[in-house]
């Protein structure tokens, strides 16, 4: 199997700020592993929720994060495994996704 070196984020002290700075620079995003999804809660399918979901403890219109179809927490925890994995990413869409349109959309 090939190793491939660790690359790391943009805003990690080792990146030199000069980086930045070139013409021809192209940065990707990439959460690499992850393979995330999300859900909004509504107590409207309270009894369609697998267990794992319920187990959670959300709230209405609260965004619960997935990992390979696993639920790992809620837009809302304090948990530091879920904070250290998934902080960025729940951040991101508490502050990008349209709760009402996606609650239409339900």
């Amino acid at each position: 199997m090939k190793e491939y070196p660790k690359v790391p984020r943009y805003d990690h002290p080792v990146v030199n700020e000069d980086i930045f700075e070139h013409a021809n620079t192209i940065l990707l995003e990439k959460f690499d592993g992850a393979n995330c999804s999300f859900m909004l809660y509504s107590s409207d399918f309270k009894n369609q929720y697998s267990q794992d979901i319920l187990d959670l403890n959300p709230s209405e219109n609260d965004l619960i994060v997935f990992s390979k179809n696993q639920p790992q927490g809620l837009e809302s925890s304090t948990d530091k495994h879920v904070r250290g994995t998934y902080g960025d990413l729940i951040d991101y869409l508490v502050n990008t996704v349209d709760k009402n349109a996606v609650k239409e959309l339900y």
